[in-house]
């Protein structure tokens, strides 16, 4: 019942970065273009790591989009558009698909709900625990949109390999954002 009030008080901190004296305030993620992780086990008051949010997993099928099989089941790839495949890895899920090795297309981030398969470019995010650390996805999905020009630019941090950018599964999960 009050989850409104916040959540409208939460975009307005996110998209217009403003500070909330004991509730909000910007911290720096990239420093002289290098990703800035704090030291493991540390969290400033009112950051998380991703991974103790969210369940972080890749589709189980592993599907690249050049192998995709057509059919009525969404099929998200690091495109923003959306193809089909014939077989769902997940069904009746609420998830986020978070593009992280497509170098054009890294950060993009999808929200669905419902029986889908992701792309092989792609982490899959959903609720870990409604009781300690409920979300709203929807939030999260329009968060790491906001983020996403910044992770962009700081992949220093974030590269595996040298001719293909893209982020860890383990960077990614271990990366603090606002709780």
């Amino acid at each position: 019942k009050q989850w409104p009030n916040k959540e409208e008080e939460i975009y307005d901190c996110v998209l217009n970065e403003i500070e909330l004296p004991g509730k909000s305030y910007k911290r720096k993620i990239f420093e002289d273009d290098e990703l800035s992780l704090l030291d493991e086990g540390v969290s400033q008051k009112g950051f998380l790591p991703i991974g103790k949010i969210f369940n972080v997993i890749k589709d189980p099928q592993q599907i690249q989009s050049t192998k995709n099989v057509p059919g009525d089941i969404p099929f998200i790839t690091a495109a923003i558009e959306w193809k089909t495949h014939n077989k769902a890895s997940f069904k009746n899920t609420e998830a986020l698909v978070y593009v992280v090795g497509a170098e054009g297309s890294l950060g993009n981030c999808h929200y669905i709900n419902g029986d889908f398969t992701a792309s092989s470019l792609c982490l899959i995010l959903t609720e870990k625990d409604k009781k300690q650390h409920p979300v709203n996805l929807k939030f999260y999905q329009l968060y790491f949109e906001s983020i996403k020009q910044e992770v962009r630019k700081g992949l220093n941090g974030w590269k595996k390999g040298k001719s293909k950018q893209s982020i860890s599964q383990s960077r990614f999960e271990n990366f603090e954002i606002p709780y």
